[in-house]
């Protein structure tokens, strides 16, 4: 009865329907959620930047993610958090990892 939802990424209201309706487990991937605060925001993004860029050919480069970042629809874990909560789940434990991922274990109500 838990559901695992690590590293969710462009929630919106597009994640509340398959989470209302999964039964009795459901797991839900992606890339970035931010667990930080949004007054540390430009800190937070800018040493994921820096460490994260890889050499050309190599992957996404610095440039790449500087690029990508303003495209990004990732989210805060407190705006995730609220959406698990009104689509029925309970927060049983949560973890993050890195700032920009965060790993949630849920109970279905």
């Amino acid at each position: 009865m838990f559901a695992s939802v690590t590293a969710c990424h462009t929630l919106l209201p597009d994640l509340l329907t398959p989470l209302r309706d999964a039964h009795p487990r459901v797991s839900v991937s992606g890339d970035v959620i931010f667990s930080f605060e949004p007054s540390s925001a430009q800190t937070h993004l800018q040493q994921w930047i820096n460490t994260a860029g890889r050499p050309d050919g190599e992957g996404f480069t610095k440039a790449d993610f500087e690029a990508h970042l303003p495209e990004e629809f990732s989210t805060y874990t407190w705006i995730v958090e609220g959406m698990l909560h009104r689509a029925g789940f309970d927060i049983v434990s949560r973890a993050f990892p890195r700032p920009t991922h965060a790993e949630f274990c849920c109970r279905r109500r």
